[in-house]
């Protein structure tokens, strides 16, 4: 099933509503990045179906939104996903993240994801404030927020425990695990319509 997409971010990718086929990949992938980020992974294929349904129940206004970065022509192949939380309409914000699949990293994909997904949400539902939320340790993201014209704000000293891999024996947890500070970035609306504004005293 081939879903339309809502938004353009180049010649060869575009944006769309999460569907359902989406999900376990979009499991896999939060499964692969979990131990790195502020969210686990969806579970099981009926934790996933759960999850997807309590996505909808509000279409008009959503609180959360997720988009899935897609090949434009051809097989459409997920490449990765867009992330919007905390949607407040009436302040015009919300949070967002992003993740490429593993195979469609390195290929400078990351920026047009981003700026796929800013476009979205300035244009389509007309907000003014984007905050982002990156670890330090995670110089892809910042590089593909910083090329999109997001500002750093703040740090959140030690905001996340970093878990890493397991030993060999898939049981005992490596050694190594600790708290990582967490860089908040935003993107005001004037400064993505104006890149010149960025940086500017107010």
């Amino acid at each position: 099933m081939n879903v339309p997409t809502l938004t353009t971010c180049d010649d060869s990718f575009g944006l769309r509503k999460l569907a359902r086929q989406d999900v376990p990949i979009l499991s896999e992938l939060k499964a692969e990045t979990w131990q790195k980020t502020h969210s686990g992974t969806i579970a099981n294929e009926d934790d996933q179906n759960r999850w997807f349904d309590s996505m909808q129940t509000d279409v008009n206004q959503p609180d959360k939104l997720f988009l899935t970065f897609v090949q434009r022509e051809g097989d459409r192949d997920v490449a990765g996903f867009f992330k919007l939380a905390n949607i407040d309409y009436i302040s015009r914000s919300a949070d967002v993240g992003w993740d490429l699949v593993p195979e469609y990293r390195g290929m400078g994909l990351g920026k047009v994801l981003v700026q796929g997904g800013a476009s979205f949400c300035f244009n389509f539902l007309n907000l003014r404030r984007l905050t982002a939320e990156i670890l330090i340790t995670n110089g892809a993201s910042q590089k593909c927020a910083q090329a999109s014209g997001f500002v750093v704000e703040g740090l959140k000293r030690e905001a996340v425990y970093v878990r890493k891999p397991y030993n060999r024996d898939n049981v005992t947890p490596a050694s190594g695990s600790h708290y990582v500070h967490s860089q908040v970035w935003g993107l005001l609306r004037e400064e993505w319509k104006n890149p010149h504004h960025r940086n500017q005293p107010r």
